[in-house]
């Protein structure tokens, strides 16, 4: 069942009321790292510019050269600032949905914060946000569509992060969100109209506010995500529904397992809700064993 916003918005500021230090850690900390390190890349471009300045003042015909040169300089500059940014933006997100999703108050880590920079495919990450960035460029000039689709694509990169052993093009994430979104945009929007009055505050206590408001807003709007995601899927931690089509599904480490009489497939919990819109299916957080003649079904406390 998917959660009301006023239920999101209760378990979000319980999860900050609990662990207000570790989500300051890993909210605050790294963007002010981030800041930090940008000064200093930006007192190194100053600091190369006046070099190339002087340089196309005392040579010879090299100005153009030199020109472009800065022109390269600064596109390296600039491509630095949003990659890192980038990243970072996406480790804290993927982070709070761990801690969402686990209520394990250790996964709240400086180091999970900067998680893409470690592990993560970053050249499919990269690709994805091109092709983000640069279909929402392109809704912009249709008014107020680029709002619109603003919100259905929101969920592309954490889409990424539940199927981040697919190898699936970069545009088939964006196509997921928007799936997935559909018909719940304006509640996103909802939940963002009942900050607005949060954020006006924030401004007249100087940005202070935003030490409790930020983590709050973060925690909400990826409790929205998973929320979302487990009532697209069907999918409940442990939880079964009834079915029909003669269909047996078996949920194990995020993966669905269709057992029929043309044999056994393998999908992901979000390719299998995006090929069965039309079914009703079982799914039981558990594990299976196939014999020659039989099949077996462990449920989870068998592992325990």
């Amino acid at each position: 069942m998917f959660k009301t916003r006023a239920q999101l918005k209760a378990e979000a500021k319980q999860l900050l009321g609990q662990n207000f230090g570790k989500l300051f850690l890993v909210t605050f900390v790294p963007a002010l790292l981030l800041v930090i390190a940008l000064l200093g890349i930006v007192l190194l471009f100053t600091l190369v510019e006046m070099l190339l300045i002087t340089l196309s003042y005392s040579t010879d015909g090299g100005s153009v050269l030199i020109s472009v040169l800065g022109f390269l300089f600064y596109i390296v500059f600039l491509a630095t600032i949003i990659i890192t940014s980038l990243f970072i933006q996406i480790g804290i997100s993927y982070t709070l949905l761990d801690f969402i999703r686990s209520k394990n108050p250790a996964v709240l880590t400086l180091g999970n914060a900067f998680q893409v920079f470690k592990t993560r495919p970053k050249m499919r990450l990269l690709s994805i946000a091109f092709f983000y960035w640069l279909f929402l460029e392109l809704w912009a000039f249709v008014p107020f569509v680029g709002i619109v689709k603003s919100y259905a694509y929101e969920q592309t990169f954490f889409l990424y992060k539940d199927n981040i052993n697919k190898n699936l093009p970069a545009t088939n994430y964006i196509t997921q969100s928007r799936q997935l979104m559909n018909g719940h945009k304006m509640d996103r929007f909802v939940i963002d109209l009942s900050f607005i009055g949060w954020f006006i505050l924030s401004i007249f206590t100087l940005g202070l506010l935003n030490i409790w408001l930020v983590p709050y807003y973060s925690l909400t709007v990826t409790n929205f995500y998973d929320s979302l995601l487990q009532q697209s899927t069907g999918q409940q931690q442990y939880g079964a529904t009834t079915y029909q089509n003669s269909f047996s599904l078996i949920n194990f480490n995020e993966e669905i397992i269709i057992i029929n009489s043309t044999g056994v497939q393998q999908f992901s919990l979000l390719d299998f809700y995006l090929r069965s819109q039309s079914f009703d299916f079982l799914i039981i957080a558990c594990s299976i064993k196939v014999d020659r003649n039989s099949i077996s079904i462990f449920s989870p406390s068998d592992f325990f």
